[in-house]
């Protein structure tokens, strides 16, 4: 069975009393960024690397209960970062570490 417990401070996923996530605004469990990749291809063979160019932590949380289940919105201040989609028509592909 799955259980969420949280207080002010974070929260935490557990299945069977194994926890999966743990989260606080001082240690987030996800981070949006961009970064900038570099791909070279010689005979089928790839070489494929990224530089990070961004990496914000999303700290704040919400939590709905509500019709049985549990809704975990994470954001960063007053956006709600994680529910937005981002545009296809990005000129840079966006990435979740």
């Amino acid at each position: 069975m799955i259980s969420v417990q949280y207080d002010e401070r974070g929260f935490s996923v557990s299945l069977n009393g194994t926890r999966l996530l743990a989260h606080t605004k001082a240690e987030p469990c996800v981070y949006i960024g961009r970064a900038v990749e570099h791909v070279d291809m010689y005979r089928g063979n790839f070489d494929i690397s990224d530089r990070i160019e961004e990496r914000l932590g999303l700290g704040d949380f919400s939590i709905d209960e509500s019709g049985g289940s549990s809704r975990i919105t994470l954001s960063r201040g007053f956006r709600a970062l994680a529910d937005r989609a981002w545009p296809s028509r990005c000129p840079r592909k966006k990435a979740v570490w």
